[in-house]
């Protein structure tokens, strides 16, 4: 289960209560690039409160420092995206409208806004390339399943066949079929097919 955090300021609360050190949590700036890149909104937005929690207490409300660490923050966020299959122009031409943005911020306030739609705007855009993605795989393969439907249909050709791993074919072939696929096939069919994929992930 991942952990969850409160907001930014309940967070600096808690650090100023347990005398916690000032060391830069560098451990939830790397789970929130993972999430960014991952599309997990909720999680993104768990992990930035508590940075910016962090960067409050540390930085004693000095805004200058605050804005130069959320400007490498959204940096580091942007790639995260793109790693995540955004669109690599999109992101760049979206990066410069934040980085123009960033400079008429004024107080921690605003540049805490901004910066938590800086992350959700990333996130969304590496969730929406994932689903185009698997969108694609699916149909990809609910074409190669038809063709073969009377052969030797296994879960590692098909998987081979769109260009992923079994394991991971798998899992998106479970979450994403039936809401993307199951109207073209025909009931016989989409038996089959289950049966076979049902029974290749059975222990």
């Amino acid at each position: 289960t991942r952990a969850r955090y409160q907001t930014a300021e309940e967070y600096m609360q808690r650090l100023k209560q347990e005398r916690v050190k000032t060391v830069y949590p560098l451990d939830k700036e790397q789970a929130l690039v993972c999430s960014v890149r991952e599309g997990d909104l909720s999680e993104a937005r768990s992990l930035l409160d508590a940075l910016l929690g962090h960067m409050l207490f540390a930085m004693g409300g000095d805004f200058t420092t605050m804005r130069a660490r959320a400007l490498e923050l959204s940096v580091l966020l942007s790639r995260a995206a793109v790693d995540g299959g955004a669109d690599l122009e999109a992101v760049l031409e979206l990066n410069q409208q934040f980085l123009k943005e960033s400079d008429y911020l004024r107080c921690i306030s605003e540049l805490s806004a901004w910066l938590r739609k800086v992350a959700e705007r990333y996130a969304a855009l590496a969730l929406d390339a994932a689903d185009v993605k698997h969108n694609d795989m699916i149909k990809k393969a609910a074409n190669y399943m038809k063709q073969n439907l009377n052969g030797k249909l296994t879960l590692e050709d098909t998987a081979r066949h769109v260009g992923f791993s079994p394991a991971y074919f798998s899992k998106v072939f479970k979450e994403e079929w039936v809401r993307l696929s199951i109207s073209i096939w025909e009931g016989s069919a989409w038996n089959a097919v289950r049966s076979c994929f049902c029974s290749a992930n059975s222990p």
